[in-house]
């Protein structure tokens, strides 16, 4: 359906006119739930999809009468959720088609289906919160506005969201013509100091960038008490109580577990006895079969752990000593929040938000992407054990005070009310309902 044409079936009230309506109203907003579309293409719950797994877990610590969540998503398993007032399925958008035209056709069918929902159900929402910068999300969020439903949306990992990658993307340009619809969102969420840096020297404007960080809810991710815990929950994840460092996530050449296996390696060379655990999905096999293979030929099968899709990753944190994510990209990724609320030190490359979680040396360790200079840094956590509990210790200290879920969830709540007010995004953390 082309703009005309929706056009032609709802009415469009022009920004101005849309904000001076708000303001007239504040009060009836203000003492009603805000009424939130989330739009989540991977779907959300209790799974790996990061963002869908955070967001899930961050509205339900909300209080009853908070906030009323609509979910549209392409899963035709996404599970039901009491969270969830409504749940609707827009279509399948999978990008694992086989050939890369195949995908960009699968990629409009589902856009038309988003703006067909739009059309007949923007009405039912005050603001519209899109998880991730992909195409999927920044499109329809842009028509979004559009009707007159202000859009937010949390750019995962917007070194990916926002590129032009390859072929048939990059020949369309993709990536350039995202960053310039989220320019003209309502707000875009950068989780971390290096992506609003980022983002403002491509010219992003900045009154639509609310720096909010990812968080974690610090009560439910938590230490162990002592060592005695520590074997007793080893016992019962069926694992060996040896010195063990864990890996949350899905399994993919981006995240990089691979440099990790090669790492145990390295230290059952020299005589130091370590394992690895491996929790999460495991969608692309070919890569899972390579990584299996190697450590077969390491001759290290008993210290590779793999415990495939976790619900509930809060045992198998507690049960380990670090946690270790050599990943190429990210955006500040949950599972490093998760870990260090469990009071696990962190060995992580130097991507986007990890800088602003580890102070290398102090909590955790910046590390290479080289099997070698991890096995090298596991080592000398594992040969001071001393340092490994303090760094734990400031690491579990950092989380509580920067990024707790309530304080990330109050400001959110915040930020919906400033763009529901027609208020720039930047204005969020000095913004008062009347």
């Amino acid at each position: 359906m082309n703009r005309a044409s929706a056009a032609a079936r709802v009415m469009v009230l022009p920004r101005a006119a849309a904000t001076a309506m708000l303001r007239s109203m504040p009060s009836e907003t203000s003492n009603r739930p805000i009424r939130v579309l989330l739009w989540s293409p991977k779907g959300s719950g209790t799974h790996y999809y990061g963002p869908g797994s955070f967001f899930y877990r961050m509205y339900s610590r909300a209080a009853p009468g908070r906030f009323e969540i609509t979910l549209a998503h392409t899963q035709p398993l996404q599970q039901k959720h009491e969270l969830f007032a409504t749940q609707h399925f827009i279509g399948e958008e999978s990008p694992y088609q086989q050939t890369r035209l195949k995908s960009y056709l699968a990629l409009r069918r589902f856009l038309s289906n988003a703006r067909r929902f739009l059309d007949k159900h923007h009405g039912e929402f005050d603001v519209m919160h899109g998880l991730s910068g992909f195409q999927a999300i920044i499109e329809p969020a842009q028509y979004a506005e559009q009707l007159g439903l202000p859009a937010v949306v949390f750019l995962a990992n917007y070194q990916l969201d926002l590129s032009n990658k390859s072929g048939l993307h990059a020949l369309m340009r993709l990536g350039t013509r995202r960053l310039k619809m989220a320019s003209r969102l309502s707000a875009v969420v950068a989780m971390s100091e290096s992506m609003y840096d980022d983002l403002i020297e491509r010219g992003f404007p900045p009154q639509r960038i609310a720096r909010i960080p990812m968080g974690v809810d610090t009560q439910r991710f938590s230490p162990v008490s002592n060592e005695t815990d520590r074997s007793t929950l080893c016992a019962q994840l069926g694992i060996p109580d040896r010195p063990t460092v864990v890996f949350v996530g899905t399994v993919t050449p981006r995240k990089q577990p691979h440099l990790l296996v090669e790492a145990i390696g390295l230290l059952h060379q020299r005589g130091v006895e370590c394992q690895l655990v491996i929790a999460g999905p495991c969608n692309e096999a070919d890569y899972v079969q390579r990584i299996k293979q190697r450590q077969e030929q390491l001759g290290i099968e008993s210290l590779i752990h793999w415990t495939g899709f976790l619900e509930d990753p809060v045992p198998i944190l507690r049960a380990a000593d670090m946690f270790c994510l050599p990943s190429q990209s990210e955006g500040m990724p949950a599972a490093v929040v998760e870990a260090m609320a469990c009071g696990l030190p962190t060995l992580a490359t130097k991507i986007s938000g990890i800088t602003d979680l580890i102070d290398d040396g102090e909590n955790g360790r910046i590390i290479l992407p080289d099997a070698e200079h991890i096995a090298d840094t596991i080592e000398s956590y594992l040969n001071d054990p001393q340092m490994l509990t303090e760094h734990g210790r400031r690491a579990r200290k950092r989380v509580e005070t920067r990024y707790s879920t309530d304080f990330v969830l109050a400001s959110y709540e915040k930020l919906f009310r400033t763009v529901i007010a027609g208020k720039p995004a930047r204005d969020w953390e000095t913004f008062e309902y009347r």
